[in-house]
């Protein structure tokens, strides 16, 4: 995934693009604010590094004993198995890595968005929505 896609709008053509709602909903100032409060709460508690480390890594404790066995899943072992038992193994570092980048790509926007008073995005705001 892209760890700086856009907080609020839309980063390119795509299934949402078809729901104007997303899009849209983005343009009223007070949705913006409780938005952007409920992902600093995401983002203060559960979506960061530190807890998301914990998370990550029990399940993938969780998961590996499964994998190491002869009999575990194909992708992993035999004549035709995809993708190296190393893979899995520094699997969990990539996606931590993943939750670090987006955790500070997130807090970034959000202080940009309060140091700039969540400004109206010009551009599609009308009187009738603020």
């Amino acid at each position: 995934g892209n760890s700086q896609h856009p907080l609020f709008g839309l980063s390119g053509p795509g299934l949402v693009s078809r729901a104007p709602l997303y899009d849209n909903v983005f343009q009223l100032r007070r949705y913006r604010i409780r938005y952007a409060a409920y992902l600093d709460l995401l983002q203060r508690y559960w979506f960061n590094e530190a807890h998301m480390y914990n998370v990550i890594t029990r399940y993938h404790s969780l998961i590996a004993p499964y994998l190491q066995q002869d009999q575990g899943d194909r992708m992993f072992f035999g004549e035709n198995a995809m993708m190296p038992m190393d893979a899995f193994d520094r699997s969990w570092e990539d996606l931590v890595g993943f939750v670090r980048q987006r955790s500070e790509f997130i807090r970034g926007e959000l202080e940009t968005q309060q140091e700039q008073g969540f400004p109206p995005f010009p551009e599609r705001t009308t009187e009738w929505m603020e």
